[in-house]
């Protein structure tokens, strides 16, 4: 997937992945061990601590994703310290086939981008129009 900017401060890629890191457009019971993968780009002077919220729209019907071994329709996460200015950072969340009737479009969400304008302040949305973006997979 392109990359997107995102409030002037961040260049987001939101793809799915195989266990191999190759980004993946399908997903079913044989996949190899498959990401929902959020790569952010600080493209803006400061340091930045990020966090994203995403979500699957239409439930656990059709994918779930893992998170300590529990099945969710959502993950949030937060980068381990501040990304650098011009640095990058990876959050990650393994997704799963469910099952379900199959779909050729099963959107994926990414429904938040949160920053802190200072180390060790509180988490603000970044207002973008291009904030919440989706990503379609097909699910067989």
């Amino acid at each position: 997937m392109k990359p997107i900017l995102v409030g002037g401060k961040f260049r987001v890629t939101f793809e799915v992945i195989d266990g191999l890191g190759q980004s993946i457009s399908k997903i079913d019971s044989t996949t190899n061990t498959p990401w929902n993968r959020v790569t952010i780009e600080n493209v803006c002077q400061l340091p930045k601590v990020v966090k994203v919220e995403v979500l699957l729209p239409n439930g656990q019907q059709r994918l779930e994703f893992k998170l300590g071994g529990n099945s969710q329709t959502n993950w949030t996460k937060s980068t381990l310290g501040a990304i650098a200015s011009k640095g990058t950072a990876t959050l990650e969340c393994e997704i799963a086939h469910k099952g379900g009737p199959a779909n050729p479009k099963e959107p994926i969400q990414l429904d938040k981008i949160l920053s802190q304008p200072a180390l060790n302040t509180t988490f603000l949305p970044e207002t973008d129009p291009k904030i919440p973006f989706q990503i379609v997979v097909h699910v067989s």
